[in-house]
């Protein structure tokens, strides 16, 4: 008689990776990725879409129906200030504590960015020391800046070393323009993500006591508004707009921190600023150029841009890919006597994946850099460069940053759903890596939780090692995923470099001993 472990099959186990697990390949993670976007020039992307423009036939019924008056001759434009203002409205309002707790944590923020930074810990408060003539941390403005109590918040900004120590160098250097725009967009974006609180209230309780039976009270409200063009913009535009500037340990402290500050300014942007009210906000405009002109041009060109990124940042990463270290390497170790891949999906735009596992074929549920969308009669299709630029009519790249309506826009796009879906539901694990389950990607979410909840599936979520523990990372994914119970979620906690378990084990292994 064969024995239980000759009988046993190989476990069925589905993968499903987000921007994370492409970072050791050389790739941004999903935020910095969005900030970079913005940052580049979109003149190169103009004219591709001009020419696509040009192509259209103007005696066709395309044209006369979809299209407006002498489309040929209207100006194209890309997303600039005024869309800027838009992203910090909506990331104050919705991830105003997500701001505040960052600056709760500007020491342990300011040493992150020291450990990638061009110059170390050391090398700074070496600097500080030298102009200022004492040490980062024998200083602090805890008990010298309040906030105005009204904004009903507490901040540790002004009880942490080094936003102390840069006051302290603007008290020594008060005419360093550079570090006082700095200092003063941290202040703005502070007190703005504080107030946005308070005008909230305000705006919906602006009568305490009144009489529900007299309509006119409801009438009264939304009077308070924060001037957004301050809350916020000035960072955004120092970052987006003002290079980096490179700082040496001979650098004066002033400029040491001006470019430390910005540097901070970027991480936290590229964690908290709310890509999708942007873009959810004109995906719209892809259906009536002939009435928005304007902004259907602006979403063309910047779902172009995101598309001309996504490519050349996969070509820089092809020789780290050729390496052969990072979460698609480590899937072709595998023992097929003890597991199988049954499915792969992922929210990666590129085709890195298809160049490591060629088994598979994985599905993009957040669309494909090969992958265009035709707006006119909601169509997706697969096409070379050379198809694209033939075609007689205007095509956008099937790339819908963050936009929580993906699946929604054709046929072909809720078939890749359902088949993941099926995939999933018939695989003996379901393994996440690199994917936060955030709320901007509630349509993926969905997924998950109907596997999990109606299923009884075990997923397995591979993350960073931090510092809670495997049940408190549990009960914080089943929240995001607003699941009925943490059964059936398990947890890896890996180092980012040698995506290992704290006992030296590789996460595929420890996967595959949770599967049998």
């Amino acid at each position: 008689m064969k024995n239980n472990e000759q009988q046993r099959q190989p476990a069925k186990i589905g993968f499903f990776f987000g921007a994370g697990a492409e970072v050791s390949y050389g790739l941004p993670s999903g935020g910095r990725f969005a900030l970079d976007i913005f940052r580049g020039n979109a003149e190169e992307e103009k004219r591709f879409f001009r020419n696509m423009v040009e192509k259209v036939n103007v005696t066709s019924t395309y044209a006369n129906d979809w299209l407006p008056q002498n489309y040929k001759t209207k100006r194209v434009g890309a997303f600039g200030k005024a869309e800027f203002l838009t992203l910090i409205e909506s990331s104050i309002e919705y991830r105003k504590n997500q701001i505040i707790g960052f600056f709760d944590e500007f020491d342990g923020r300011i040493k992150k960015r020291l450990s990638k930074w061009d110059l170390t810990e050391k090398q700074v408060k070496a600097a500080f020391l030298r102009d200022v003539g004492n040490g980062i941390g024998d200083i602090h403005y805890g008990h010298s800046v309040e906030l105005n109590q009204a904004l009903g918040g507490n901040t540790n900004l002004f009880d942490s070393d080094y936003f102390s120590a840069m006051l302290e160098v603007m008290k020594k250097f008060p005419n360093d323009k550079p570090m006082r725009s700095s200092l003063g967009a941290v202040l703005q974006l502070l007190v703005g993500s504080f107030g946005q609180e308070l005008i909230q209230t305000l705006n919906q309780e602006i009568f305490k006591k009144a009489p529900e039976d007299i309509p006119v009270f409801d009438d009264v409200s939304g009077l308070f508004r924060i001037e957004f063009a301050r809350a916020g913009l000035t960072a955004l535009e120092l970052i987006l707009e003002d290079a980096p500037k490179k700082v040496a340990p001979e650098s004066p402290i002033v400029s040491i921190f001006g470019e430390l500050l910005k540097a901070t300014l970027e991480d936290l942007f590229s964690e908290a600023l709310d890509y999708q009210a942007l873009i959810d906000s004109h995906y719209r405009y892809l259906y009536k150029p002939h009435a928005e002109w304007a902004k259907f041009c602006k979403i063309s060109i910047f779902l172009y841009t995101a598309k001309n990124y996504i490519v050349n940042g996969a070509k820089e990463c092809l020789e780290i890919i050729h390496q052969g270290s990072g979460y698609y390497h480590d899937l072709l170790q595998m023992d097929p006597k003890a597991a199988v891949i049954s499915s792969i999906g992922t929210t990666n735009y590129n085709n890195l994946i298809e160049k490591v596992v060629t088994t598979v074929q994985a599905i993009h549920l957040n669309g494909n850099v090969d992958d265009y969308y035709d707006p006119y009669s909601n169509k997706i299709q697969t096409l070379s460069e050379e198809k694209l630029k033939q075609q007689d009519r205007i095509l956008v790249p099937f790339i819908f940053t963050q936009s929580g309506i993906k699946p929604l826009t054709s046929v072909e796009m809720s078939r890749k759903y359902v088949k993941l879906f099926d995939e999933y539901k018939d695989s003996d694990t379901i393994v996440v890596a690199g994917f936060a389950f955030n709320g901007d990607d509630g349509h993926i979410n969905g997924l998950f939780r109907e596997l999990l909840d109606e299923h009884g599936k075990k997923i397995i979520v591979i993350c960073l090692k931090g510092d809670k523990t495997d049940d408190e990372l549990k009960k914080d994914y089943r929240r995001r995923l607003r699941a009925k119970t943490s059964e059936g979620l398990n947890v890896v906690q890996v180092d980012p470099e040698s995506r290992c378990t704290p006992t030296g084990t590789l996460w595929l292994d420890k996967v595959v001993a949770l599967s049998q």
